[in-house]
């Protein structure tokens, strides 16, 4: 079996290792050089959390996903994965954890609630408002982006995998085989994987699906040398906050200074037209929010970079063959959480397609659920 996989960011390079591990032959294809700053894969670091919000469907995928993440890191000798637990904070109203607790209890994951007084005591560089509590997933962390992209394509390409970079797909057509073209060569295989992000209604046409792409924009803030925002001494941390709910989250300093975004509220745009630049009231309104819900000093940014969410209706993931042909799999968009199921994903499609089934339950990431007029 030959399989193509276009896009090589968290899925295509997940994918492509699984598959040539398991012997099959793989040709991989990026219009960049992964990992890269375009899509939806770079910014240093992802959180894993174990107590998903969004579905209790999500929570066996992300238990496998963390054991593949510990895997690789013990195989290659890098860390890939550092379990530094999640904290989650938000205003203490019925029912504020109760979609998070149903998978964090029925699964046995470890956790602590925790009360704004709690948090403060703990972990003194945290403000929270005096109405917040606060849910502890002592599990999960943190996955390093571009470290687990570069793995994985390395360990591909050990395995027989090989890579054609800078190199952009102009075509791909079906027949009982797959021909894809590329402003370089062209390729012929058995099946395709299109992981190609915000790209993948310029290589398929997918009339019944409706996607947006989603400006976001991160940062990375000055702390200084400053312990208690290490990840030895800090949680990975989610604040909703407001009326509407918004959110951030924050990632420990690594050593490129402390991480911080907004989820979601980005600008809907193309991904040939996304605006690349990160402006001065953005800059102001992440340092006004440290500000706001952490001690320490002042906050200003160091970095900052803008990446893209590609969205679903329902914020779910697609992953599933083409309506009209079954030799073209398709996965994402992932709607801004998808990158710490990467590993997971490539077990689940080399298994796909090797195999015709998966193990896990992939109804609500299936074509019929996104589809427009269902």
């Amino acid at each position: 079996m030959k399989v193509i996989v276009i896009g090589l960011g968290a899925m295509g390079s997940s994918v492509s290792y699984h598959l040539a591990k398991r012997g099959i032959e793989v040709v991989g294809i990026d219009q960049f050089s992964p990992p890269h700053a375009f899509g939806s894969s770079h910014g240093d670091t992802r959180i894993l959390r174990l107590g998903y919000a969004e579905g209790m469907y999500y929570v066996p995928l992300v238990l496998r996903a963390r054991e593949l993440w510990k895997e690789l890191s013990n195989e290659s000798g890098i860390e890939i994965f550092s379990e530094t637990g999640v904290l989650s904070v938000r205003p203490n109203k019925e029912g504020s954890f109760k979609n998070s607790l149903k998978g964090i209890e029925s699964f046995g994951i470890k956790h602590e609630l925790l009360s704004s007084a709690d948090i403060s005591d703990v972990y003194g560089v945290i403000k929270p408002e005096d109405d917040m509590i606060g849910l502890l997933d002592k599990e999960s962390g943190v996955v390093h982006a571009e470290r687990a992209i570069e793995t994985h394509l390395a360990k591909a390409q050990i395995a027989g995998a090989k890579l054609f970079t800078d190199e952009r797909v102009l075509k791909i057509d079906f027949s009982s085989t797959v021909e894809v073209k590329t402003d370089k060569n062209t390729f012929s295989a058995d099946a395709v994987v299109v992981s190609a992000g915000a790209w993948l209604t310029e290589l398929l046409t997918l009339p019944k699906l409706n996607f947006e792409v989603e400006r976001q924009v991160f940062f990375f803030l000055d702390v200084g040398n400053d312990e208690k925002f290490s990840p030895e001494n800090l949680p990975v941390v989610s604040i909703e906050y407001g009326e509407p709910a918004r959110n951030f989250y924050c990632i420990q300093n690594f050593g490129k200074g402390f991480k911080i975004a907004r989820h979601h509220e980005g600008k809907i745009s193309t991904v040939n037209n996304a605006d690349r630049e990160v402006h001065l009231q953005e800059r102001d309104d992440i340092e006004n929010l440290f500000s706001r819900f952490f001690n320490g000093l002042p906050g200003n940014v160091l970095e900052s970079k803008t990446c893209l969410y590609t969205n679903t209706p329902t914020r779910d993931f697609l992953i599933d063959f083409h309506p009209d042909h079954d030799n073209a799999l398709i996965l994402s968009p992932c709607s801004g959480h998808g990158f710490k199921f990467s590993s997971v994903i490539g077990e689940i499609s080399a298994d796909l397609l090797e195999k015709g089934k998966s193990d896990f339950n992939l109804e609500e990431f299936s074509f019929e659920k996104h589809y427009i007029d269902r």
